[in-house]
């Protein structure tokens, strides 16, 4: 879990960038579903070589990343997080 700080995925996606870029970074492999609990978003990404894993980006409203997690599924998808 990012939730906060400078820390970027492998492909230089960082807290406080735009869904338009995680979109166009990650071309093809992301898939946006509804937050839980806000009007933001999550945006899914998926790598078609490794069908047991994705990262997750939490949105807002505006469409700015709130913080990200990368992992298992199902875990990844779990919203209240292991802790």
């Amino acid at each position: 879990d990012a939730q906060r700080g400078e820390v970027a995925t492998a492909e230089g996606i960082r807290i406080g960038d735009t869904k338009a870029r995680v979109e166009s970074t990650y071309v093809g492999r992301t898939r946006t579903v509804p937050h839980k609990y806000t009007d933001g978003q999550y945006l899914e990404v998926s790598s078609p070589s490794d069908t047991l894993h994705l990262i997750i980006f939490e949105t807002n409203l505006e469409g700015t990343v709130l913080r990200y997690r990368a992992g298992k599924i199902p875990q990844v998808r779990y919203v209240e997080s292991c802790s």
